[in-house]
């Protein structure tokens, strides 16, 4: 009986328990991800209701926007989700047109914007 990756038509060339151990390591590293951007959540409510009790009490704008808590997860899920976007268009752009690749320079482009994007994290 073929395993599950066979049955699909699924081509690796890794051991199916290699396979596992990687999908086990991005699904631990996705959890990672979520529970910092549950933290930062977390901490946007709260800064969210102190901003409230603060404005309430007489502050002004000013002494509220130096409390605006850091959001490095938030940012660089944001990056990763602008990256994939630029990807997509330079794929679109590297789709042959009457069977020339006419914009490979853009397409270098966009993939090195995207590769930077992710990098600003």
């Amino acid at each position: 009986m073929k395993n599950n990756l066979e049955n699909q038509d699924i081509k690796t060339d890794k051991p199916l328990a290699m396979s596992y151990e990687a999908l086990k390591a991005d699904r631990d590293a996705q959890q990672k991800r979520a529970d910092a951007l549950a933290v930062e959540n977390a901490n946007q409510r709260d800064w969210m209701n102190k901003c409230s009790e603060l404005w309430d009490a007489g502050c002004e704008l000013d002494d509220l926007l130096c409390l605006i808590p850091e959001t490095p997860a938030t940012d660089a899920a944001l990056a990763a989700i602008e990256a994939r976007g630029v990807e997509k268009f330079a794929d679109f752009l590297d789709s042959p047109i009457d069977g020339k690749h006419c914009f490979q320079h853009e397409v270098g482009l966009a993939r090195h914007f995207a590769s930077t994007l992710r990098e600003a994290k």
